[in-house]
């Protein structure tokens, strides 16, 4: 049973991976796109991107990953790609965040940053977090 933890282990480290990779892909145009906005419409976007960040946080931080058979690999994967569109959503709306602030605020840019990457970072650990708890939950 270690080797198939250490392997669930192992999948949603790859899942996390991609998902910086694929957010990195994302992030020249998010911030070419947001440095377009005119302040009139900045609340109308910052707005949009509110509802959709809680949505999606609604989304991933119900989500458990201890209903999720383990043994079951349509399940298993289904669950990891639950929780990687969800996260990448997120992460997404949160440098489009980011960038509205540093577009609009500027002095506020390194505050955005740090509350943003810290905002990622619980997000990415929260999933792992969840994982471990119910791995030892299904031993």
């Amino acid at each position: 049973m270690k080797a198939k933890h250490n392997y669930y282990i192992i999948e949603n480290l790859f899942k996390n991976l991609l998902m910086l990779v694929v957010v990195a892909f994302f992030i020249p145009g998010i911030e070419k796109g947001i440095s377009q906005v005119n302040r009139q419409d900045a609340e109308s976007i910052l707005g949009l991107i509110g509802l959709l960040l809680v949505f999606s946080a609604a989304v991933n931080f119900t989500f458990s990953y201890e209903a999720v058979n383990f043994t079951n690999i349509f399940e298993r994967y289904l669950a990891h790609m639950t929780t990687y569109i969800a996260q990448i959503v997120m992460i997404l709306l949160i440098c489009a965040l980011i960038f509205l602030v540093k577009s609009l605020f500027p002095f506020l840019f390194i505050f955005a940053l740090t509350i943003g990457s810290l905002s990622i970072i619980t997000i990415l650990l929260f999933d792992f977090w969840d994982l471990l708890k119910n791995q030892k939950i299904q031993k």
